[in-house]
């Protein structure tokens, strides 16, 4: 009577692609042909970090990426487009080592040599990126971020989020000398801009939510979007009205189990949810009495499909 399946292959293609891009000078067009001949440099600078913040590689010509990250292919096809190849870029700035993605931080760090000097590359989620950013890049030059650069920051963020995309925030920090993993790296960031990534809901996606509704089966998305990019597809998709009816991850851990079970059956999309998220989820859901079914297919998600009455995967 309810099934937990993520966007992404549920209701989503599986591919995303690069629809929008913000930098220091507002939106930058993304015609591709006049890309291959000028560049914008926030563009160019966040290609550069996307590309070695990056785990796709070329193999026999096929791009493929052993995590699935649709937004690090997106980034890598994009480029490929306008003439900026991988290979050639992580050449020039041989990897140093990374500080992978984790649900609590929502951002990915490289660092790399920069000549004779180091420069970390951070990717990740808008909201995260801020928070560690000290400045950011102007027209090539790092000045100190302000209350006016923030407030536009995230007004391009809720654009495109409004636009049903998937929104990545992109930042670096230079090293005059090599960095160790016990530093606070990802801290006094300079931002360079952001991405907002297409993932285009399949023909089928709006059918299946009113065939599930037809059957009484209550239909539960998670997401790695934001809330707003997750409440621009709910609407799309013509089950979600109101924003309290989706909930993160972050919002999960700031509430007491009994909270969370007075909610719990009303939230419709659950956004920025790690492994823990989904056993609570789960267990609130045959808590109300539902026979529950989730998707899944990382190791970590093995927990949680084994306390559901059903478990799929492949």
């Amino acid at each position: 009577s309810v099934v937990c399946t993520d966007k992404v292959g549920g209701f989503s293609t599986d591919r995303m692609d690069v629809a929008k891009a913000y930098g220091n000078s507002g939106f930058i067009k993304l015609d591709g042909e006049s890309l291959k001949e000028s560049i914008d440099s926030s563009l160019f600078r966040m290609l550069n970090i996307g590309l070695l913040c990056n785990d796709t590689k070329s193999i026999d010509g096929k791009i493929e990426n052993s995590k699935d990250d649709l937004v690090e292919i997106s980034i890598t096809k994009f480029a490929q487009q306008i003439g900026i190849s991988k290979k050639e870029v992580e050449r020039n700035h041989e990897r140093i080592f990374q500080i992978s993605f984790d649900t609590e931080r929502h951002i990915m760090t490289t660092v790399n040599k920069k000549d004779k000097n180091y420069r970390a590359n951070v990717k990740g989620a808008v909201d995260s990126i801020i928070e560690r950013c000290t400045h950011i890049m102007k027209n090539g030059v790092e000045v100190k971020i302000t209350e006016d650069d923030i407030k536009n920051i995230r007004d391009a963020d809720i654009s495109m989020s409004n636009d049903c995309l998937s929104v990545t925030g992109f930042a670096y920090r230079n090293f005059n000398y090599e960095p160790s993993l016990k530093e606070n790296i990802e801290s006094n960031l300079v931002f360079v801009g952001l991405i907002g990534f297409e993932n285009k809901l399949k023909e089928t996606a709006e059918d299946s939510i009113k065939k599930a509704a037809s059957l009484s089966i209550k239909p539960v998305i998670i997401t790695e979007d934001s809330k707003l990019t997750a409440f621009a597809v709910g609407k799309k998709l013509g089950f979600l009205s109101r924003l309290q009816q989706i909930i993160s991850g972050v919002e999960i851990d700031n509430m007491d189990d009994e909270e969370f079970k007075r909610i719990g059956e009303k939230i419709n999309i659950f956004s920025r949810i790690n492994s823990k998220h989904k056993i609570k989820i789960i267990e609130a859901l045959k808590s109300y009495g539902y026979i529950t079914a989730m998707t899944g297919w990382k190791l970590t998600d093995l927990p949680a499909l084994k306390i559901s009455n059903i478990g799929i995967t492949n």
